[in-house]
C-alpha cells in the first residue's frame, strides 16, 4: 500500500474498521467507484474485480503459491497483470494499467443459473 500512498492514490483496506456488513458495501461500493484496482491474490478480490469489469494488479503474498498462480491466471487472461513487489516499478506502470482495455465481460449470474436449475430438477411434493 505504501506504494500507492506515495504517489496520492487513494487505498482501503479491510483492516481500516471492524468487518461488518456496512464495511462490506463500503469496500464494494469504492471498488466499483475505482478505475483499476490493486490486489492481492485472493479469488474474492479478483471475483470483485472481475464481476466489477476492472483491470487489476494483482500483488499476491509472497510464497503464497495459490495467490501467485491467481495472479499469472488474471494476466493470461487478460484481465490486468501480476506483480511481486509494486515497490520496484515506476509510475509509468499506473499509467499502463489506466490506459489498459476494459477486460473482457463475463457472466457473474452463474450461481442464479445454477439454483434455478436445481429448482427444476425438484421432483413435485
Amino acid at each position: 500500500m505504501r506504494w500507492a500512498e506515495v504517489r496520492g492514490i487513494p487505498v482501503f483496506s479491510g483492516k481500516d474498521s471492524a468487518a461488518s456488513q456496512a464495511d462490506a458495501e463500503v469496500l464494494l461500493g469504492r471498488m466499483a467507484a475505482a478505475e483499476v484496482l490493486v490486489v492481492q491474490g485472493g479469488l474474492s478480490s479478483i471475483s470483485e474485480g472481475v464481476a466489477l469489469n476492472r483491470p487489476m494488479m494483482v500483488v499476491p503474498i509472497p510464497g503464497h503459491f495459490e495467490q501467485k498462480c491467481n495472479a499469472l491466471q488474471v494476466e493470461r487472461l487478460g484481465l490486468g497483470m501480476a506483480c511481486s513487489d509494486p515497490g520496484k516499478l515506476g509510475d509509468e506502470i499506473l499509467e499502463k494499467l489506466l490506459l489498459c482495455p476494459s477486460p473482457p465481460r463475463y457472466s457473474c449470474g452463474g450461481a442464479g443459473e445454477i439454483a434455478r436449475f436445481l429448482l427444476e430438477l425438484k421432483p413435485e411434493i
